[in-house]
């Protein structure tokens, strides 16, 4: 659902067709910008 959600809210923002490959680097992108928040243990 998730998936269909942001597919719809980029085409419809963007005016563009969707294209599979755009959505793909755009998640791994998003990935990679996250920070870690998690504490580590010692």
């Amino acid at each position: 659902m998730h998936k269909m959600l942001r597919m719809i809210w980029g085409v419809l923002t963007s005016t563009q067709p969707y294209n599979a490959t755009t959505d793909k680097n755009n998640q791994t992108k998003k990935i990679k910008q996250q920070p870690d928040n998690k504490k580590k243990k010692n």
